[in-house]
């Protein structure tokens, strides 16, 4: 390795030549070898390549993405007025964490990604532009439409989790009236009931001059101090009317 060295300092970059070079070689005569990191196995595949550049793809629009922008959408989920478990799943859906078939094939778990049900009035080709976060972004900005459409999402999520599982859901003509009933439910519960009890306005009245004439005729002997607390009862013990 030490008589190439010349080369590759011809060839390269000196900072690339300098990280070549400080790769270990073992000093046991062998055969190099073709290895592909990405790849358990080793062996690159067409299909391995393609996946690392869409990976490296995703990862340069991420990094040069606003990062204000995504902080005020995080902001935004968590003022919708919904339940915390939708608000969660928003943010799940919006940061692509669900166990979606996409995501599940690409962990292996499974092995088709073809839509398990055939929607003719759903042009796949619209549908694929753009993401679940950027839709978001779009509704969190009309305030009507915030919490309906968060609730049908997670309501629609539901339902796909309770069908894969053969378990009893609601009907997907039924979502639209439980959204409804669902969100009242939530908004009454959260919000304080209002108070129908009636104010009374009160007004006081002086107490009458003769009372205070007596008041102090009956107390002689006592203090200054005494007389002045006495007085002071005695005026602020006027009638108050209602």
């Amino acid at each position: 390795m030490l008589e190439n060295n010349h080369l590759i300092d011809s060839c390269l970059l000196p900072f690339d030549a300098t990280r070549i070079k400080a790769i270990p070689v073992s000093d046991l005569p062998q055969s190099d070898l073709m290895y592909w990191a990405l790849e358990r196995s080793g062996i690159y595949s067409v299909k391995s390549g393609y996946r690392a550049l869409c990976d490296e793809a995703r990862s340069r629009e991420a990094s040069s993405s606003n990062s204000g922008l995504v902080s005020g959408l995080w902001t935004n989920i968590w003022k919708v007025g919904v339940p915390g478990k939708v608000k969660h799943f928003l943010w799940r859906a919006c940061t692509n964490s669900l166990p979606t078939k996409h995501n599940l094939v690409k962990r292996r778990v499974l092995s088709d990604l073809g839509w398990d049900r055939d929607f003719n009035w759903v042009n796949q080709f619209e549908a694929a532009q753009g993401s679940f976060q950027d839709l978001v972004a779009k509704v969190l900005s009309k305030p009507r439409m915030r919490e309906v459409f968060a609730t049908t999402a997670w309501f629609i999520w539901a339902h796909r989790n309770k069908s894969r599982l053969n378990e009893k859901t609601l009907p997907l003509s039924g979502i639209r009236d439980a959204v409804g009933n669902f969100l009242q439910l939530f908004r009454s519960c959260r919000d304080p009931p209002v108070s129908n009890k009636v104010m009374r306005r009160r007004k006081w009245t002086p107490p009458n001059p003769q009372v205070i004439t007596k008041s102090t005729l009956m107390a002689p002997c006592l203090t200054k101090v005494m007389k002045q607390v006495w007085a002071l009862w005695v005026i602020t013990s006027g009638d108050i009317s209602v």
